[in-house]
């Protein structure tokens, strides 16, 4: 049996601390990161990993910031 573990994947929430670096040089204004302007979590992951038959995923953190490690652990207890 093949087992399915997407192994890099983030939750956030635009305009927090998560994504401030989006507003930093070089990626501040640049359009390729337009789809990525907006918060991402357990909502807008759960179908995707259903049409690949993924029960686990390896959450990596978005920003080096200690509320960051909690977020990630609340999701995990979640």
């Amino acid at each position: 049996m093949t087992v399915i573990v997407p192994a890099h994947q983030h939750f956030w929430t635009n305009g927090a601390y998560q994504t401030s670096w989006m507003e930093r040089p070089p990626y501040r204004g640049d359009s390729a990161f337009a789809p990525i302007r907006r918060s991402f979590g357990r909502a807008n992951l759960a179908p995707k990993l259903d049409a690949i038959g993924a029960r686990a995923t390896i959450v990596v953190e978005a920003a080096d910031h200690e509320a960051e490690n909690a977020a990630i652990l609340a999701y995990v207890r979640a």
